[in-house]
C-alpha cells in the first residue's frame, strides 16, 4: 500500500507524520486490496477557529476511490475523525461487494434481459 502525506499551508512535524502513518496502516486490517492512500493536511484561514484544520483522505481500492474530508480545530482530532469516516466507507463498500457476490446482482440482470425480450416478442405475436 502506497501512502502519500502532503501538507498545505502547514509544516508537517515528525510526530504528526508518524501519527498519520500509524492510522493509515490500520486501514489494511479492514480491506486487503488497497492500492494507495493520499492524505492531505491543510490549514485554512477562516473566521471560525473550529474549521481551520482540514484533513482529506483518498483511498484507492482497486480502481474505486473512497474519499473523506473533516474540518476541526485540532489536527490530531481531525485525523481521528477522518479515519472513522473512511472506516465506515470501507465497511459500506465491503457490504456492497458482499451483497453483489451473494445475490449475483449485475450478472443476473444481464442474463434476464434477453429472456425478457424473447418473452415480449412471443406475447406480442400472440396478442
Amino acid at each position: 500500500m502506497k501512502t502519500v502525506i502532503k501538507g498545505k499551508n502547514i509544516e508537517l512535524s515528525d510526530s504528526l507524520r508518524h501519527y498519520v502513518d500509524k492510522k493509515v496502516a490500520k486501514l489494511a486490517r479492514y480491506l486487503d486490496n488497497i492500492l494507495g492512500v493520499d492524505v492531505e493536511l491543510a490549514t485554512e484561514k477562516t473566521r471560525s477557529a473550529k474549521t481551520r484544520q482540514v484533513v482529506q483522505v483518498t483511498v484507492d481500492v482497486s480502481g474505486t476511490l473512497l474519499r473523506a474530508e473533516v474540518r476541526a480545530d485540532d489536527m490530531f482530532a481531525a485525523v481521528d475523525a477522518v479515519m472513522d469516516k473512511i472506516r465506515r466507507q470501507i465497511k459500506s463498500y465491503k457490504d456492497r461487494l458482499y451483497f453483489r457476490e451473494k445475490t449475483g446482482a449485475g450478472r443476473a440482470q444481464a442474463v434476464r434481459r434477453p429472456q425478457e425480450a424473447e418473452e415480449r416478442q412471443r406475447w406480442s405475436r400472440h396478442g
